[in-house]
């Protein structure tokens, strides 16, 4: 059976009674609002984690030891068999290890064939924020030619738009989704269906053990990435 590490992630906050008790503009308390920070930026810790490239630590799974922490693998890493999370046969190389290339229009074709004769329905194609422009450009020729395809204004010729929202190919349709934390040398064709997020333990928020005047509070979660079909979704790599 395929397996992955679930892993802890944790922040704290230390706050002091004199801060909790005067008045300040725009919020009740001030506990409650450096929690609420903390929570977003929590989820987008989380985000990274899965999508990111986590230099550090590895994308692959780890079970970890007394001095390294457990990790879960990631969309492009590997599980605790040392498995890609994504199989092999839907992975698409747009260059090589030592020569990235950019990211084109026939390597979305391509991938979309790949996972298509998988069986597999991909829904939605998540790209670096630089390759959103690449994918823009598209509406400006044609893959393998140098044809216009339509562009248009819109409200009375004062609005240019310059996006591309949906991609549909003779492999299907997705959703073209700009995500801050992807890893920059890859792109995932995937359906959401197919990937959860497990958690051992939901996040939690803890009291410390008081520090002199001050509260200090954590919040900690316990979670790990499934991939529930390692063929339903896909990769384009070495992208520069």
């Amino acid at each position: 059976m395929r397996s992955n590490y679930t892993q802890i992630q944790s922040k704290t906050i230390k706050i002091s009674a004199t801060a909790d008790a005067i008045d300040a503009y725009g919020r009740a308390q001030e506990t409650a609002y450096q929690l609420s920070k903390k929570a977003a930026e929590f989820k987008r810790d989380i985000e990274f984690n899965l999508v990111g490239d986590r230099t550090t630590n590895g994308n692959d799974a780890a079970a970890g030891t007394s001095s390294t922490a457990r990790l879960t693998a990631n969309v492009h890493g590997q599980d605790a068999g040392s498995v890609d999370v994504i199989n092999a046969a839907v992975i698409e190389d747009a260059g090589t290890v030592g020569t990235p290339a950019a990211l084109s229009e026939q390597d979305i074709l391509n991938l979309g064939q790949k996972l298509y004769d998988e069986g597999a329905e991909a829904s939605v194609l998540m790209i670096k924020p630089a390759d959103s422009t690449v994918i823009a450009g598209f509406t400006r020729s044609a893959v393998g030619s140098g044809n216009a395809r339509q562009e248009h204004f819109v409200n009375g010729g004062r609005t240019l738009m310059n996006v591309v929202d949906v991609y549909i190919s003779p492999y299907g349709e997705q959703r073209v989704v700009m995500n801050r934390f992807m890893k920059t040398s890859v792109a995932l064709m995937y359906d959401p269906a197919n990937w959860k997020i497990c958690e051992l333990r939901p996040m939690t928020r803890e009291l410390l053990a008081k520090t002199g005047d001050a509260d200090m509070h954590m919040m900690v979660t316990e979670y790990g990435l499934k991939h529930t079909n390692y063929k339903a979704s896909g990769l384009i790599r070495y992208l520069s």
